[in-house]
């Protein structure tokens, strides 16, 4: 079937060490796809006939249909001792037809330990298919302890600025880990470009502290505002998120900035209850008599203070200026 032999088959049910004795021709005969028998036990982790198959040829760079050689195959499917073996007797860096080396389709499935031997073997670094480096095809995939390696080895983030193809989802949606990785380099210009949304909006909405002290040293990403009018201090602050709204006021978030007429940061932890955030936003200068915004009526913020019947968050609110008459006055 598909032009295999018995051992094609066997190597395909990955019991190809249980088929030594079919060795014979069969082991230079391809099957539909271009696959030799080599092809197929270095994908498969077969170590007892790739170690015989390798030392029985003189040639072990056969090419696939795909123009793939088992350097490819071991690599992809992160065989390191098949790998071991094969880079002892072939070259580091064979391209196949799309121009992607064994390194690129290590750093694809995430295998470490290939990528560390391919690099220490002289694996090139910076080989790219169509301006994808393996760096990019790790954070696409976001594969994190690739992306620490490559860029431990010096891996350059430049390609993120000059690619013109794009990864297959925003950034924000890898893992945390790639982000703060790249932030540690510097690459912030090339976080932006591959981001949706302003980051440090996500990280506030979904209360990712450790990013938000990263992201906040740079002045990209400081005073955000989202599409509907939110910003990062306004999503702390609803959320009761104390860490973080301290960490956006200690580096000059302004608590008084809203945008469209939503609420203020003080409005939305007055709403919520959260004594702490209002206490916080408080003392760093927001304003205890400002009105709320188009979702909350424009009514002074002390006025949905004592219709939520909060006594610790009227106290502070009073206690930093909040003129109690317009609530008087009111009623």
């Amino acid at each position: 079937m598909f032009g295999r032999s018995l051992l094609h088959l066997a190597l395909d049910l990955g019991v190809g060490d249980d088929a030594v004795h079919l060795l014979s021709s069969a082991a230079n005969e391809p099957d539909a796809w271009g696959r030799l028998p080599l092809h197929i036990a270095s994908f498969t982790g077969c170590i007892d006939l790739t170690t015989r198959l390798i030392y029985d040829q003189t040639e072990i760079q056969m090419e696939d249909n795909c123009g793939l050689q088992p350097l490819h195959y071991a690599s992809a499917a992160g065989h390191v001792d098949i790998v071991n073996l094969l880079i002892s007797k072939a070259e580091i860096d064979p391209e196949d037809s799309h121009g992607r080396t064994p390194l690129i389709y290590g750093v694809m499935n995430g295998h470490i330990a290939t990528a560390s031997v391919l690099l220490e073997n002289g694996a090139d670094i910076e080989s790219y298919e169509w301006s994808w480096t393996p760096l990019l095809y790790a954070i696409n995939g976001g594969r994190v302890g690739i992306v620490d390696l490559l860029l431990r080895k010096g891996a350059d983030v430049e390609p993120m600025m000059e690619t013109e193809t794009f990864m297959s989802h925003p950034l924000r949606r890898k893992h945390l880990g790639v982000i703060e990785l790249l932030l540690e380099r510097g690459a912030v210009e090339e976080i932006r470009r591959f981001s949706d949304e302003n980051l440090l909006l996500w990280a506030a909405n979904k209360g990712h502290h450790r990013l938000i002290r990263q992201l906040i040293f740079h002045k990209e990403f400081q005073t955000p505002i989202s599409t509907n009018g939110i910003t990062a201090l306004s999503y702390a602050s609803e959320e009761g998120n104390h860490e973080i709204v301290v960490e956006l006021l200690e580096n000059g978030v302004d608590p008084n900035e809203r945008c469209n007429g939503r609420e203020l940061p003080l409005s939305y932890a007055v709403a919520r209850g959260h004594v702490s955030v209002t206490k916080e936003l408080l003392k760093h200068d927001a304003n205890p008599n400002a009105k709320s915004g188009i979702d909350m009526d424009g009514q002074m913020i002390l006025v949905n203070a004592f219709e939520l019947r909060n006594p610790d968050i009227i106290d502070h609110l009073v206690a930093w200026g909040a003129d109690v008459s317009a609530n008087g006055s009111r009623g």
